[in-house]
């Protein structure tokens, strides 16, 4: 329109905090069953998400996605709500420290904090751990893993099941469906698309400038680690996108390894479609 000024053009860091707020604001304005209950989790910001049928003795930590660099309790209150209700248990949602403003490392250092809270402190005073379940998504479901072999190498008391959405498990970005769902992916194909798609070289060394951990490390990417003694596992997964593999990977790997875990498959359907 002749006259009219241009919107001013966001920087990086601009527009990250935009996609922050907006998500955010989309997660607080859907109508939940739960009670929210803002809990301080040795020094994290966090919240209790209670389903009426939640019973205090039964707790999951739940650890969001949005690619290392965005996400929080608010914005996945529909899914944190939801996965309350159908365990009957507490869920701890964290809000832990992203990218770029902090390193990858400080985020898996929380959701260890967290998961060592979660071993002596429920969303009451008073109950006893009795059943222990750890969740995430996309990233979260990255951090969800590496949280669960930690534990186990740790020697702290094992989660009782493990479910996870759409995870990333091969920071490397060997998995074949990564370029073969570009396509199909309606979420991360643009985005992610051009970096599995240029030479290796360059994906890896993307990678590793994101991480600023060496790809290969299980730290990052839990498929490349010792997967025996874990958790029964759960991993959903669409058959459309490009994290399709790190799921079937991940899974076989785990079974061979002497681990329960059951992947299940849905077709046509957008990455993190739970959410």
């Amino acid at each position: 329109v002749a006259g009219q000024a241009e919107a001013p053009k966001l920087g990086r860091a601009e527009m990250i905090q935009l996609m922050r707020q907006q998500l955010d604001e989309r997660g607080e304005s859907l109508h939940i069953a739960s009670k929210v209950l803002p809990v301080d989790v040795d020094g994290i910001e966090a919240e209790w998400v209670i389903a009426p049928n939640a019973r205090p003795e039964r707790r999951l930590l739940y650890i969001h996605g949005g690619g290392y660099v965005m996400g929080s309790p608010r914005s996945h209150r529909l899914i944190t709500s939801r996965m309350s209700e159908v365990s009957s248990a507490a869920v701890l949602v964290i809000d832990h420290r992203l990218m770029p403003e902090n390193s990858r490392m400080a985020g898996i250092e929380d959701c260890r904090r967290a998961y060592m809270w979660l071993l002596e402190h429920g969303s009451d005073d008073t109950s006893k751990l009795e059943t222990l379940i750890v969740a995430g998504d996309s990233s979260g479901g990255n951090l969800a893993l590496t949280t669960i072999a930690w534990a186990r190498d740790s020697n702290l008391r094992p989660a009782d099941a493990v479910v996870v959405f759409s995870p990333q498990t091969d920071a490397t970005l060997a998995s074949p469906s990564l370029v073969e769902n570009i396509e199909t992916d309606v979420m991360q194909g643009n985005s992610f698309g051009p970096v599995v798609k240029a030479p290796r070289v360059f994906s890896l060394g993307f990678s590793f400038l994101m991480h600023q951990i060496n790809p290969s490390d299980p730290i990052v990417s839990p498929l490349l680690g010792d997967l025996s003694n874990l958790p029964p596992t759960l991993i959903q997964v669409s058959t459309a996108e490009m994290f399709l593999d790190d799921a079937v990977r991940y899974v076989n790997k785990a079974n061979a390894h002497g681990s329960e875990a059951v992947l299940q498959t849905w077709p046509f359907m957008m990455h993190v479609w739970q959410a």
